[in-house]
């Protein structure tokens, strides 16, 4: 199937063209063969984008639903996450999780048929996300043409051990292949979490981010040596959140808690060469890599983190459940240390929102950020009147 690179350009409306401009002149830093441009278009693109200070309903667009493009096109309708990744060609993959053919989980105990459920999941667009535009995807990862994206690899969908697999993150490595850290979650929400994972793991796709193959032994269970970071009874173990970034021979990894709980930011980092190997996985410990795991940041409600290296400035952003607030900050090094958090949008700006994933060809000054929502009112029922399930994308600054 074939993917083209991104594109840049696309038609806007006249009312947002000032902001358009600013986006359209950050676009042409995207590019590989654009990084030479000169000093005076870069501070042009600060220039407007420091003039231009729209509120957040006028910077966020929603980008699935029952009424858009990827439910007609893919039956993509509701979903979650919308992680964006680069896929081996410079194009864009955007990674969701549970994925419905209809607006959500209406039916209790939803099972594998019931309203097309599915995770993980991933489209393709070769547009760059603008404000007041939704992004279109031009293909689904699976299949060739229009139809149902399908799931990408095993689901256990309610087995005895696995409810769902929830997907992390995804990068492309030198050599073609592609990665993805995935959590195998295996128990329910409690006081303190709103779900339990029973491990993260990392799968890999040798076809170019079409299908992925977990890295476990036998019966889809984990064996000795596979890269796979067992959960405890208590679920709080610091590894199953994911998220990575390369940046020469190496990948960084942030990681938190499953479930959006109350815990500490960690780091890992591994030889891209060896990411399947998880003897060479090595922790920071405060100062340097190796030896005892130290938090990278300190306990708070982390929901899931993203990571990515934009030019010269690293960025980490994440939901703080302790204030329901989306987060960025800055860092020159990817070990810090880090900025203090900027607040992107909180809940009064898009109820029940969650994730906040930056997108790769993002800039410091046009930062782009997949933000999911889960809205239901209690009309008696287990899981309420679902009243919104999807993702958009926010445009900003770090």
């Amino acid at each position: 199937m074939e993917i083209h690179t991104i594109n840049t350009k696309r038609e806007m409306p006249k009312w947002i063209k000032k902001v358009a401009g600013a986006n359209m002149i950050a676009a042409t830093f995207f590019l590989p063969a654009c990084t030479s441009a000169s000093d005076t278009a870069h501070e042009t693109e600060q220039n407007i984008a420091q003039e231009v200070q729209l509120p957040v309903a006028d910077r966020i667009t929603r980008d699935t639903g029952l009424d858009m493009q990827p439910c007609y096109e893919y039956k993509v309708c509701g979903t979650d996450l919308g992680i964006p990744f680069l896929l081996p060609n410079n194009s864009v993959g955007y990674l969701f999780g549970d994925t419905f053919s209809a607006m959500g989980p209406y039916v209790k105990n939803v099972r594998p048929g019931r309203d097309g459920w599915r995770s993980p999941v991933i489209l393709r667009s070769n547009v760059l996300p603008e404000i007041n535009q939704p992004i279109i995807f031009d293909s689904a990862a699976g299949i060739s043409g229009t139809g149902v994206a399908p799931e990408v690899m095993y689901n256990g969908h309610r087995n005895s051990r696995e409810i769902s697999i929830y997907p992390n993150d995804a990068i492309s490595l030198p050599d073609g292949r592609v990665a993805m850290s995935y959590m195998s979650v295996g128990g329910n929400a409690t006081d303190t979490a709103k779900w339990a994972s029973s491990y993260a793991g990392i799968a890999i796709s040798n076809d170019g981010g079409n299908t992925f193959d977990r890295m476990l032994g036998s019966d889809h269970l984990p064996g000795p040596g596979d890269p796979v970071w067992s959960n405890n009874r208590s679920n709080t173990d610091p590894n199953q959140m994911w998220s990575m970034q390369r940046d020469g021979d190496y990948i960084y990894i942030i990681t938190a808690r499953a479930g959006r709980q109350t815990g500490p930011m960690m780091m890992l980092r591994v030889l891209w060469q060896h990411i399947t190997d998880k003897r060479y996985y090595e922790c920071w410990n405060g100062e340097n890599f190796g030896g005892e795991c130290q938090p990278l940041l300190p306990e708070s409600k982390y929901g899931e983190p993203s990571l990515r290296k934009l030019g010269d400035t690293w960025v980490m952003s994440y939901v703080d459940y302790t204030h329901a607030q989306l987060m960025t900050r800055t860092a020159s090094t990817p070990t810090g240390p880090w900025s203090e958090p900027k607040i992107q949008m909180n809940w009064r700006d898009l109820n029940a929102l969650y994730g906040g994933f930056i997108h790769p060809y993002s800039t410091p000054n046009n930062l782009i950020l997949m933000v999911s929502t889960w809205q239901s009112e209690d009309d008696g029922t287990e899981h309420g009147n679902l009243l919104r399930y999807d993702v958009s994308h926010l445009v900003g600054s770090v």
